[in-house]
């Protein structure tokens, strides 16, 4: 499929950021993209200055080198996506790696960017991925470690993780409208909401998967030397789940919360030692947390889901 390209004139009011660690580059692609008409371009050397005008300003793209000094382009971009760094969750990004391994890739992949793009880049590239982003991009997927664009393909999405429309004004300025911040920042608070009770659901999911493994891995005739990572993982998502509880529509289920992050937080203090009773104790509270935050949900379709994440699990284990 052919995607349309930007009109010349709506160009110029679209803010971008660019990162990119060697300069030589960064000047080159820098100064083509400007005289196709993106006037208004900031480029860094270094993170910081990136993570500086995230927090003062309101770009409608961001473009990051994987491997830009003075940080962590990955974990900037999850911080953000998480609502942790600027006041827009949802800005499209774009990352540039120079070396695509498969770690690199899936970081990148795993952090919620939009679009990777290896290095070295030609000007027709980067504006065809920007044009991509203002006529295609794909909406936001929530789960328990993962916020940002859905990367599934149409015949492998699973139908019980729901995907939601954020806000685009990177699409809004290429169409010549208008932005108005205020309207924009009110649409965050109300699409951040939806993501959160759906990241509280998939936490729900998640404690259930992470009990089933922790019951078969003691269980088993030899124990499973993962365990202990399964036990710490589920202490960090209960954790989590209790904080994002907070002014939800789930507060009725606080105190079984509290109680799973108790009982996580003791297993995980002595993962080898723990109390028959705190273990014993797993199961029902992750049964009941899951009914807890899907009441609409047969039981036959909540245990439908979970055994299909143990059979990717296993299958991923392999």
């Amino acid at each position: 499929m052919v995607l349309p390209t930007v009109a010349q004139k709506n160009r110029a009011n679209i803010k971008i950021l660019y990162g990119e660690r060697q300069r030589n580059v960064r000047t080159t692609l820098r100064n083509t993209i400007i005289g196709e008409g993106y006037k208004s371009v900031e480029d860094f050397s270094e993170l910081k200055g990136v993570e500086t005008a995230l927090r003062s300003e309101q770009p409608d793209l961001i473009i990051l080198d994987s491997a830009l000094p003075g940080g962590d382009s990955c974990n900037l971009i999850q911080s953000l996506r998480y609502n942790r760094a600027g006041e827009n969750p949802f800005i499209p990004v774009i990352v540039t790696l120079w070396n695509a391994d498969k770690e690199s890739v899936g970081r990148i992949v795993s952090s919620g960017a939009d679009d990777l793009l290896v290095n070295p880049i030609s000007p027709a590239q980067l504006l065809g991925r920007i044009d991509a982003l203002v006529f295609n991009r794909k909406p936001f997927v929530v789960t328990s470690d993962y916020i940002g664009p859905d990367r599934r393909d149409e015949n492998a999405r699973d139908e019980n993780i729901p995907v939601v429309d954020v806000p685009n004004t990177l699409r809004q300025k290429a169409f010549g409208e208008n932005v108005n911040y205020d309207e924009v920042m009110s649409i965050v608070k109300d699409v951040m909401v939806t993501i959160n009770e759906h990241r509280l659901k998939r936490h729900s999911y998640q404690i259930a998967f992470l009990v089933r493994l922790i019951d078969e891995g003691l269980s088993a005739p030899q124990k499973d030397a993962s365990v202990p990572d399964f036990i710490r993982r589920l202490s960090d998502v209960a954790r989590d789940m209790g904080e994002r509880l907070i002014g939800s529509r789930y507060e009725h289920v606080n105190d079984l919360c509290i109680t799973m992050i108790e009982t996580a937080s003791r297993i995980a203090m002595r993962p080898t030692e723990a109390e028959a009773k705190d273990i014993a104790l797993l199961k029902p509270l992750s049964d009941a947390l899951i009914v807890g935050f899907n009441p609409d949900k047969q039981s036959a379709d909540m245990a439908s889901e979970i055994n299909g994440m143990l059979t990717n699990f296993a299958a991923r284990s392999r």
